[in-house]
């Protein structure tokens, strides 16, 4: 009696696996500086860093809707080494040949206000090139429709040539949400 109680078990398991596909799995590759550093050695790419902090509503507004969608996680991931980055963080981190700290006073990290040239706003998204140097930094919440455009700016190089207005008007973006 027992035996096709449990296969009717695995059995609705199964429908139900196929039917409602398990959302959440796929998701940004988040990797911390000190990996970054070690990956940029054998194959460099441009860095993108998510600045957030813990009370931010923004910054989870953008977790749940922005790095949830499919289209966004698979630009980032295939395009960039990624870096989830609390602005408060309390630990040194070693990044490009430097230890950089929590200024206890200011109530944020040094690195953070290095790569926000100073600007703490959060959300922030950073832009570092293969070499680690500073391409831009962006504040505010972004939906994945602005996302899109502006990562895609980023990851195909349009920013050394194509003036972001330019670059802006042409782009047709293919997420529709």
């Amino acid at each position: 009696m027992r035996k096709p109680v449990v296969q009717i078990s695995f059995l609705l398991v199964f429908i139900a696996m196929n039917t409602f596909p398990l959302q959440g799995l796929a998701q940004v590759n988040w990797l911390t500086w000190e990996e970054v550093e070690q990956l940029s050695l054998k194959e460099p790419r441009k860095i993108f860093v998510d600045v957030y902090t813990r009370w931010c509503n923004w910054c989870k507004k953008m977790d749940d809707q922005t790095f949830q969608h499919p289209q966004v996680f698979n630009n980032l991931n295939d395009n960039f080494y990624c870096i989830r980055f609390n602005a408060e963080y309390a630990e040194s981190i070693n990044f490009r040949g430097q230890t950089w700290h929590y200024q206890d006073k200011k109530g944020y990290h040094e690195l953070a206000a290095a790569i926000l040239n100073e600007r703490m706003s959060y959300p922030s998204i950073v832009f570092l090139d293969e070499n680690k140097n500073l391409i831009q930094s962006i504040p505010g919440f972004k939906t994945p429709q602005d996302f899109d455009i502006i990562v895609s700016y980023f990851a195909s190089g349009h920013y050394l040539k194509t003036p972001w207005a330019v670059y802006k008007q042409q782009f047709v973006s293919s997420i529709k949400d």
